[in-house]
């Protein structure tokens, strides 16, 4: 007996490793299928983002389709909105067309009256009426090879006398006179703006007359010192020598002037350097570098 239950425990607890061991493998089993899950899991993620941001792509380009359909359409029904309504009645058009014609009076073509009308009647429309107004003496057709003209009878227009043109006449000419009034008119007026514009300003004035005053007052010490005989006035026969002396200066003056100009020419010349640079190199004065003028000496050459 002892030996049948040391038996039976045996193969019980045989069976309850072996329960475990199976347990184990399947725990195993599951978990290695859990990892390859969770990997996918892990991968798959990125596809299904693909395929949002493909789905947004799409709804995107759909918006973008959808709103330049709906500006397209806008456009359209404003362009709509803004041009003219299409004439479809011939007796209205042909009344447009021949009011027009009478009011321009003067020749167009098929296209030109299309055009000028904005396109509110159509080319087989204006062609029908404009037929209509030729077969009925309303237009007048002048043909030019290929081209064709049209333009109002001139016969039912008001003729006028010699008398009325001759007092049309003379209306023009009076307004020809008034029109070369008004444009001498306006010449005095441009020149008398030009000359005001070139008048001193009020500022401008408070300075120059301040200028002025100045020098009026040492003109007036001047002339208080002439009378009162202090300072010693030039007699006409030294006035005269002085004036002799200062002929024989300046026409020596313009001598030498000339002559040392020339050899400076000369030199620059042959030395083929600039002339400025030269006559800083051989420190040599002209008139202008000192700032003095022949003509302020007293006579011009």
């Amino acid at each position: 007996m002892a030996g049948k239950r040391k038996r039976a425990s045996a193969a019980e607890n045989d069976e309850d490793y072996s329960g475990a061991a199976e347990e184990e493998s399947r725990d195993t089993q599951e978990s290695n299928k859990e990892e390859p899950s969770e990997k996918e899991e892990e991968a798959s993620p990125k596809p299904k983002e693909k395929k949002k941001k493909t789905k947004k792509k799409e709804s995107t380009a759909s918006t973008k389709k959808a709103s330049s359909s709906a500006g397209k359409k806008s456009t359209t029904a404003s362009s709509k909105k803004g041009s003219k309504p299409v004439i479809k009645s011939e007796s209205e058009a042909r009344n447009m067309i021949l009011e027009y014609m009478k009011a321009q009076n003067r020749p167009y073509s098929l296209q030109q009256v299309i055009d000028n009308l904005g396109g509110q009647i159509k080319k087989a429309m204006a062609t029908k009426c404009i037929d209509k107004l030729e077969q009925e003496g309303e237009l007048v057709l002048k043909a030019n090879g290929k081209q064709k003209l049209w333009y109002r009878n001139q016969t039912d227009l008001e003729v006028l006398s010699k008398e009325e043109l001759k007092e049309i006449d003379n209306d023009i000419k009076d307004i020809q006179k008034d029109i070369a009034a008004v444009k001498s008119d306006n010449q005095k007026r441009a020149s008398e703006l030009a000359r005001i514009q070139k008048a001193p300003t009020t500022v401008q004035l408070v300075s120059i007359v301040a200028t002025q005053r100045e020098e009026l007052a040492a003109k007036k010490q001047k002339l208080e010192k002439l009378e009162s005989g202090s300072i010693q006035l030039v007699s006409p026969e030294e006035k005269k020598k002085a004036l002799v002396d200062l002929d024989k200066y300046l026409k020596e003056w313009k001598k030498r002037k000339n002559l040392a100009m020339s050899i400076f020419d000369s030199c620059s010349e042959t030395c083929e350097t600039n002339p400025s640079e030269l006559l800083e190199e051989i420190g040599m004065d002209t008139d202008e570098s000192v700032g003095v003028d022949m003509k302020t000496m007293g006579r011009l050459y």
